[in-house]
């Protein structure tokens, strides 16, 4: 009789093991495959939180250097679109040049661009040095298009090449229209007055493109970069190896109630 109380016992607390094994394995999956998602300005002209990876680079001398965004807004006097634009592109070059497991050495990555802002200037020539950047003029600078958002940069160590552009999308339509109206009568490049209409939509197509640059993953933004496998969050391997365990420790017992 005691026998049989204590076989049951022990099923009983096999089963609540099994059990908290699976409840925690569930838990463990699930975190580890809830996405986190951007935060969404609530209105135009505030821009999106965002947490974005320094640049790493070496210097020639060997030491391993690292450009924050923020760094980069303070020495321009804030981060605007055209800043972020220049950041993300060698974040974007250091990707397809170097992979993972590598990176640039200062004098070894040049680039050659097209965009008149001094925010790329700035960027460039910071992270890359003056004597690994070319500016060269395209179109009307005044009228701004994509063209302006198109970048090669060269490996000198290697001689490989990535010409790269910034995706359709990422600026929204009719942006560079209302650039054009709205800025160009602020610096006199015409005397036309924008409307009110005019002053916000622009306002308010600035700020979805800052925040596209500033939180799109870089496979997004520019051509050439490649999407990541996703990779099995570790919780639901877990979850399915206990869930497997579970399974075959039901069916041993089993048997043996069969036997016996």
């Amino acid at each position: 009789m005691k026998a049989k109380f204590f076989s049951k016992l022990g099923n009983i607390s096999l089963r609540t093991g099994v059990v908290f094994v699976l409840v925690i394995s569930l838990m463990a999956a699930f975190l580890g495959s809830v996405p986190v998602s951007a935060h969404v300005p609530e209105g135009a002209g505030k821009t999106a939180e965002f947490v974005l990876e320094p640049i790493r680079i070496y210097s020639q001398g060997g030491d391993l250097l690292e450009y924050s965004i923020e760094d980069l807004g303070e020495m321009k006097g804030g981060v605007c679109m055209c800043l972020s634009g220049g950041f993300r592109a060698i974040q974007a070059a250091i990707s397809a040049l170097y992979g993972e497991d590598e990176l640039p050495v200062q004098g070894e990555l040049t680039v050659l661009y097209h965009h008149p802002g001094s925010g790329h200037k700035l960027v460039f020539e910071t992270v890359l040095t003056a004597e690994c950047v070319v500016y060269e003029k395209a179109g009307n600078p005044q009228r701004m298009t994509m063209e302006h958002w198109a970048y090669t940069f060269t490996r000198t160590d290697t001689g490989e090449v990535f010409e790269t552009q910034l995706k359709g999308g990422v600026i929204p339509d009719g942006f560079f229209d209302l650039r054009y109206k709205v800025n160009g009568y602020t610096n006199g490049w015409h005397d036309e007055k924008p409307t009110e209409e005019e002053y916000n939509g622009f306002s308010a197509a600035y700020t979805d493109a800052m925040n596209n640059m500033l939180t799109f993953p870089l496979w997004e933004l520019y051509e050439g970069i490649e999407e990541p496998e996703e990779e099995t969050p570790a919780g639901v391997i877990v979850f399915g190896f206990a869930l497997l365990l579970s399974i075959v420790i039901g069916f041993i017992y089993s048997s043996k109630g069969k036997r016996s």
